[in-house]
């Protein structure tokens, strides 16, 4: 299996889209005046970029100003520059509408082209159509703390799940579609916070100064093709942890918080990540500005071996913090979306005129031949049965087996004793 990884080439990626700066397809020349006197665009960073089954973009920009005119939309115009078309439309992202979105931070569309949109605003999990349509809205106000960033998702739409990482009150929400219900696993759980003894560097320089801090909790999170499990990491972070989503599913939080599973280093701090229908995991390379590559996950630790994590792309590709990945099936390729968040947040970009080449924010296609998770697994020997067996059936199974070999020893010695009883009867 590993042989295959060894020799795998690295690749040049494409650029798919450039942004100086994110802009809008505005309806007046007012509504461009105010966006860019007012300098809208400096608080205005992508988070979340997808493709549906029709070849349309999407990216999400959380609300971090009231003055930002859509937290969702479509890029379009995309020969020439690229601009956002707010999704579905223009009231839909107006705060002046009671409704609307709140802010968006993460999404993902679904093999039947839905949207599953995280509200951190709003506290919710909202799915709309392919068209835009409100079909459903799913209460986080359970499982969110006052001070809930959440950042990543997964879906499994199989079970009726959705798992949703939170970042501010470090760890995962779990959201029963079905019974419209959520609640927080692993809370300050060790495998969620971040690591204060790692520094994050880029190109050998430590993110920041050294003085200033740059410490984050859980950032992405990954489902395996199977659904069963659960791959994370605090961004803060070299080390790897996965959960088994049985222990997730149960809405039993004591339960899981002893069931995580620590798989080892990854010699980087990783942002976004993401598993495909062939159980590969691609995970950001933040120190590398690079993607790296793990040819089969398995949740066991003897399974993870860090030397056999490989860069995706060359050195040609040049970006800052790749943030969150997600996959273009059509063209089975991966797509990166990086928005050097560290300067972003520190207010050091220049918008006019890009200090490293000539965009401050890149999304890039790299050809993996792969395609996502929700397609369910492809050429790959799930580690679990079929069915999702509860761990105590397991128990009752093998209680009742030991004592059904134990009557059957009892009665073969019964029976022997009798037979001999007999037997001396007879020749008495």
């Amino acid at each position: 299996m590993h042989m295959l990884l060894l020799f795998m080439p690295m690749v040049s990626g494409t650029l798919l889209f450039g942004f100086k700066q994110l802009n809008f397809t505005f309806n007046n020349s007012q509504e461009v005046f105010n966006f860019e006197s007012k300098k809208v665009y400096e608080s205005c960073v992508p988070t979340s970029f997808q493709v549906n089954s029709q070849g349309k973009y999407f990216i999400s920009l959380p609300r971090l100003s009231d003055e930002i005119p859509a937290t969702l939309a479509e890029v379009v115009n995309t020969e020439i520059q690229p601009l956002l078309s707010p999704f579905p439309d223009w009231w839909s992202n107006n705060i002046q509408n009671q409704k609307s979105f709140g802010s968006i931070t993460t999404f993902e569309i679904d093999l039947e082209d839905n949207f599953w949109l995280v509200d951190n605003k709003k506290k919710a999990l909202i799915k709309l159509s392919p068209t835009g349509e409100w079909l459903a809205e799913y209460d986080l106000n359970n499982a969110m703390k006052n001070n809930s960033s959440l950042v990543d998702m997964a879906l499994d739409l199989d079970r009726g799940f959705a798992y949703i990482s939170d970042q501010g009150a470090p760890g995962i929400i779990v959201v029963n579609i079905a019974l419209d219900e959520s609640m927080m696993f692993l809370f300050n759980h060790f495998t969620v916070k971040p690591d204060p003894s790692f520094w994050i560097t880029i190109n050998n320089q430590r993110v920041y100064n050294d003085t200033t801090e740059y410490v984050k909790a859980i950032g992405g999170i990954a489902l395996s093709c199977d659904k069963r499990d659960l791959y994370y990491s605090p961004v803060t972070s070299r080390e790897l942890f996965a959960i088994s989503t049985q222990y997730l599913r149960n809405f039993n939080a004591t339960l899981a918080s002893r069931k995580t599973v620590y798989l080892g280093y990854k010699n980087t701090a990783s942002q976004g990540v993401v598993i495909s229908e062939k159980g590969h995991m691609y995970l950001t390379d933040i120190s590398e500005s690079n993607v790296l590559f793990y040819e089969q996950m398995m949740p066991y630790p003897d399974y993870f071996l860090v030397y056999f994590l490989r860069h995706v792309m060359n050195e040609s590709t040049t970006f800052l913090w790749p943030y969150s990945l997600s996959f273009d099936n059509n063209k089975m390729s991966l797509l990166v979306l990086a928005n050097q968040i560290h300067n972003f947040n520190q207010k050091t970009i220049n918008f006019v005129t890009p200090i490293y080449g000539e965009y401050n924010y890149w999304v890039y296609e790299v050809y993996v031949n792969d395609r996502s998770y929700l397609y369910r697994c492809k050429d790959v020997v799930s580690v679990h049965s079929e069915i999702d067996i509860p761990v105590w059936i397991y128990a009752l199974i093998s209680i009742l087996s030991l004592i059904m070999i134990t009557l059957t020893i009892c009665a073969v010695k019964h029976y022997r004793m009798i037979k001999k009883r007999h037997m001396t009867l007879i020749y008495n």
